[in-house]
């Protein structure tokens, strides 16, 4: 079946080369060998020789003889019964074969390449897998890249937290602080004054106790300036 494409084929190829010639081929038939006669006529002198299967070019179409040129380039006459237009069947099957072989050969041809390319295909996927394995592998790093900025992101919130939680501590033990600040500022001018109120008191003191030995030192020389007059006074009575 898949041979009558192929004929077909043939059989148009060589009615369009026909066409585009100037001279129709034909063929020597049957199984023989004819002779190229000079002229026209059965006696007339040899030329060359056909075997069966030959083709030839025709020149002129006749009654019994057509004028055909041969592979050479000589011409001469050949009896009209020992040719035929039809293709001979051995050259047909010849060139069947030949396309075959053709076809043959581009089916290797295709096998090696459909090979080559199953091999660069395999190569490829394979290429692609290696591919494929790697970018899961990133991603898994990528993944447990995420979760360990997850937790370090949390790590990060807490201590903000509490660093906030400290710095409100902070905030209001510098408010108390503050206060401090101004309470020891009270009592130091309390301290101070208090201090100068106690300065004062010693002065004072001081004073007092002085003034107090002072009185305590003339009442006493006062008391003894008395006894020693009195005493005096007793002496001289003594005497009258």
């Amino acid at each position: 079946m898949r041979a009558i494409p192929v004929l077909l084929m043939a059989v148009v190829l060589a009615a369009l080369t026909a066409g585009m010639s100037f001279a129709e081929t034909i063929y020597v038939g049957d199984r023989l060998v004819v002779g190229v006669r000079e002229i026209p006529e059965d006696s007339a002198p040899s030329i060359g020789t056909l075997k069966s299967d030959d083709a030839v070019e025709l020149l002129e179409e006749g009654d019994l003889f057509f004028k055909v040129k041969l592979a050479d380039g000589s011409e001469g006459y050949i009896k009209k019964q020992y040719l035929t237009k039809d293709r001979p069947k051995a050259l047909v099957i010849a060139d069947l074969e030949q396309q075959l072989a053709r076809q043959k050969q581009s089916v290797a041809e295709m096998k090696s390449s459909l090979s080559s390319s199953q091999s660069d295909l395999q190569n490829k996927l394979a290429e692609m897998n290696d591919n494929i394995n790697t970018l899961k592998q990133q991603l898994a790093d990528k993944n447990k890249q995420l979760a360990d900025n997850d937790k370090q992101l949390e790590t990060l919130r807490k201590q903000l937290a509490a660093a906030q939680s400290d710095f409100e501590a902070l905030k209001k033990d510098a408010g108390d602080v503050v206060n401090i600040v101004k309470a020891r500022e009270s009592l130091q001018k309390e301290n101070a004054q208090l201090t100068d109120e106690l300065n004062t008191v010693r002065d004072d003191n001081v004073y007092l106790l002085t003034t107090f030995y002072i009185k305590w030192f003339l009442a006493g020389a006062a008391v003894m300036f008395i006894g020693w007059m009195i005493g005096k006074s007793s002496r001289r009575k003594r005497r009258y």
